[in-house]
């Protein structure tokens, strides 16, 4: 799934994921995909979970109208089968705060991915 050079595979994409993106990508690579939220700063937040072995946090920001700004959650976390290598990760996002908007329809550029700042324990 993640191999050097650094890419992964999307094994799964949940309904509502789909919905937002406008379509499914299950079975697509990183690399192959057209990724209008940033695929420099998506496979920078990827990496940061497999090399620090620990959860990571963002959000979409979508600036719909000029005052109408809507977020969608999202965590990524390490999957590993020993404890000492990250193989996977699985990935939630909360698009509950955009309903009555398909994101599918909405001009994708609109849409940035924020990755959020570690906090300090």
């Amino acid at each position: 799934m993640i191999e050097s050079p650094f890419d992964l595979s999307y094994r799964l994409v949940g309904t509502s994921v789909a919905e937002a993106a406008g379509r499914d990508f299950t079975g697509c690579r990183l690399s192959a995909l057209a990724v209008t939220t940033g695929s420099d700063t998506w496979k920078a937040h990827y990496m940061r979970v497999v090399r620090q072995a620990r959860p990571f946090y963002g959000h979409y920001r979508g600036d719909i109208a000029p005052d109408l700004t809507r977020y969608a959650d999202h965590g990524a976390f390490p999957l590993s089968e020993t404890g000492e290598r990250v193989e996977g990760i699985i990935e939630i996002e909360d698009w509950s705060q955009i309903r009555g908007l398909n994101p599918g329809h909405i001009d994708l550029p609109i849409w940035r991915f924020e990755p959020l700042p570690v906090l300090a324990p």
